[in-house]
């Protein structure tokens, strides 16, 4: 997780903590590449999902509310969010902005280093039907078993 961690190492420690369960719980359920499973292909990295996690913090904090609410809610957000015609930008002014340009990709989170970059550049429309597939089913799950995944972290 060592882009992950370098993306974190600002956020105070609840906010590292839900990241971080973000990204055991996302590599567990098969959302992104794990590096088990061969050629990376279509997948999305654990840390683009840390990224759309620190997006959501931004307008979704975790004062005030028990980590396992937030976190069931943050999965709820991402199997029904429209990545379709939403942009997620963890390290911009908003994090979710209507995409104006670049609808032909079912997924855009800009690249800090090149303008005209997409990190989600390899998740394809096939791709973004079987991750919501796979959260959907996660969201069904009861949440002892969700949390379960947490615990080795």
């Amino acid at each position: 997780l060592v882009g992950s961690e370098m993306c974190i190492r600002d956020r105070s420690t609840d906010s590292q903590d839900f990241c971080r369960s973000v990204a055991a719980v996302m590599k567990q359920i098969g959302v992104c590449w794990n590096r088990q499973g061969g050629p990376m292909g279509d997948f999305s990295k654990v840390v683009h999902w840390v990224l759309v996690a620190m997006a959501w913090l931004t307008e979704h904090p975790l004062q005030g509310h028990r980590f396992q609410d937030r976190f069931l809610e943050f999965f709820h957000f991402c199997h029904s969010f429209s990545f379709e015609t939403v942009s997620v930008n963890a390290m911009g002014n908003s994090p979710f902005t209507r995409r104006q340009h670049n609808l032909e990709k079912p997924m855009w989170m800009p690249d800090p280093v090149n303008d005209n970059g997409n990190l989600f550049y390899r998740v394809t429309v096939l791709e973004l039907a079987r991750i919501r597939q796979i959260l959907g089913q996660f969201n069904m799950a009861p949440m002892s078993h969700c949390l379960q995944i947490t615990t080795n972290l």
